[in-house]
């Protein structure tokens, strides 16, 4: 087709001079700015519904609603049954665990320093695994080497540990906390516990160490909740 816009361009009669041209040919000459006027208020009034629609949206938060947090599956205590190992696989460690007692001091009382490379359970808290908090020690080092606990200082939270107990089953834990005390102000206390969720608290020495007396000053505590068991096979 041709196009009618530049033939009636070509058409159209020559302005004389000293004067201005008809008035038809003053009126399609300004149609081409009517339209371009006509497109620029269309394009502002879309620009400013999209403005009002945003603004609206950020005001009430937007129309989805916010994601819900999952919450946590409830997990079922187990019965008593003493641990015998403990796995803890983001710090390469892997113990036996043996039955502890108290000093006669009436101090929590440690593995033998020969078997560093074994953990205690104090026999005097719950079973890892029911309800209440089982609680778990060991040495961090000695004067020849290191010991099982020594890289306990890297249990982050989120990282897992894993008990196995003497009736088959297993007791697996999530750390939750992590915190430094002084050994004087060591709170036995509130350590072992027989209510409230399935929890274990994992205990050893930490720096400074006092040369004088042998003896380190602080406590490291590292606590994980019961989030996972392993039936006893049947």
């Amino acid at each position: 087709m041709p196009d009618r816009r530049r033939c009636a361009l070509r058409s159209a009669p020559r302005r004389p001079a000293g004067g201005p041209g008809p008035r038809k040919t003053a009126a399609r000459a300004r149609q081409p700015l009517s339209r371009a006027r006509r497109l620029r208020r269309t394009l502002l009034a879309v620009a400013a519904l999209i403005t009002a629609v945003t603004v609206a949206v950020t005001l009430t938060g937007g129309g989805d609603e916010p994601p819900r947090r999952r919450k946590r599956a409830a997990v079922t205590a187990l019965g008593p049954s003493r641990p015998v190992s403990l796995r803890i696989d983001s710090i390469g460690l892997t113990a036996r665990v043996t039955p502890l007692g108290l000093t006669p001091a009436g101090a929590l009382d440690a593995p033998p320093k020969k078997q560093l490379d074994t953990t205690g359970w104090y026999r005097g808290s719950v079973t890892p695994g029911e309800r209440g908090s089982a609680v778990v020690v060991g040495h961090v080092d000695s004067a020849r080497r290191r010991s099982v606990f020594f890289r306990l200082s890297e249990l982050a939270p989120g990282r897992r540990i894993a008990v196995r107990r003497a009736d088959g089953s297993t007791a697996r834990f999530t750390v939750d906390s992590r915190d430094y005390i002084r050994a004087a102000d060591f709170p036995g206390r509130r350590i072992v516990t027989r209510t409230g969720p399935p929890g274990l608290w994992l205990i050893t020495c930490a720096p400074p160490y006092n040369a004088r007396t042998k003896t380190y000053e602080s406590t490291l505590l590292v606590h994980a909740r019961l989030t996972g068991t392993t039936p006893a096979p049947a």
